[in-house]
């Protein structure tokens, strides 16, 4: 390995990040609502439901600001850029992600419900070179009311925070191989080895396959459309024992996965 903490500028952006992503998804919850002939009116599909919304309470009440997830019905997406100088971002994100799969899998486990699994994958993201788009004409409306004197501040701020956008992208989801990797091998299902209530996660995360924290099954091969990675299904984990020193940081993960492009170009700033 060439260089273990390359120079970037703190707090610097760069066309191209290593990211992680965790994809998680509930078990068996479109057969329940086909069950219920996808009628509103079902108990079956009232129950589907309820534990839809007990899954989403629960991802709501997790979320950070260093943690965010994109839920989208019964999966949910869980995304990191990580950091090329410290692998302490990964430790965190690793750490976070595990509590969530447990809290996830304690309350479907309580309920009755098949559970939920997790694939925990890295892999690179490419920045878009244009800002995300903005209607502006809410805020416009609001400024200009608030101008005129036709509405407060305090009504003001609040109809600024309750505004519901008419046009969401997730930039750090877009163009991410991550989260490519980690949705196909989630929705590989026991086909590919991703099986039942489980975690697993990418070995190119992690500095060697005995950590004292985690407890790994032998390497499931994994190469769904080139994306080729040797995943572990996660036996037992212990938070406490986990440290910095057990995950590779993002340029670590950048050389682990081979690829064309340099990304010294992007971390190395003179000083």
């Amino acid at each position: 390995m060439k260089n273990n903490n390359p120079k970037r500028a703190k707090g610097r952006r760069y066309p191209i990040e290593i990211s992680c992503v965790a994809w998680i998804d509930l078990l068996g919850y479109g057969s329940m609502l086909e069950k219920g002939n996808f009628d509103p009116s079902s108990d079956k599909t009232f129950d589907a439901v309820s534990r839809l919304r007990d899954f989403h309470s629960i991802l709501h009440k997790e979320v950070k600001q260093l943690f965010p997830i994109f839920i989208m019905n019964d999966g949910a997406c869980i995304y990191r850029d990580l950091n090329p100088r410290t692998s302490s971002v990964t430790n965190e994100y690793i750490k976070n992600c595990i509590n969530l799969f447990n809290k996830v899998n304690e309350n479907e486990k309580n309920a009755n419900y098949p559970g939920a699994r997790m694939v925990i994958a890295s892999g690179p993201r490419i920045r878009s070179d244009s800002n995300e788009p903005i209607v502006n004409t809410h805020i416009d409306s609001i400024l200009s009311r608030y101008e005129n004197s036709e509405i407060p501040a305090k009504q003001a701020i609040y109809e600024a925070f309750s505004a519901r956008s008419r046009y969401g992208v997730i930039s750090e989801l877009q163009a991410n191989f991550a989260f490519t990797r980690a949705y196909l091998a989630e929705t590989g299902g026991s086909e590919k080895g991703f099986a039942g209530r489980n975690c697993f996660i990418d070995e190119r995360i992690l500095k060697n396959t005995n950590i004292l924290g985690i407890d790994l099954n032998s390497a499931i091969y994994f190469n769904e459309r080139n994306l080729n990675t040797n995943f572990h299904k996660i036996n037992e984990f212990n938070i406490c024992n986990l440290a910095d020193n057990d995950f590779n940081n993002g340029y670590e993960i950048c050389e682990l996965l081979g690829l064309d492009f340099k990304y010294d170009k992007y971390l190395k700033v003179e000083r």
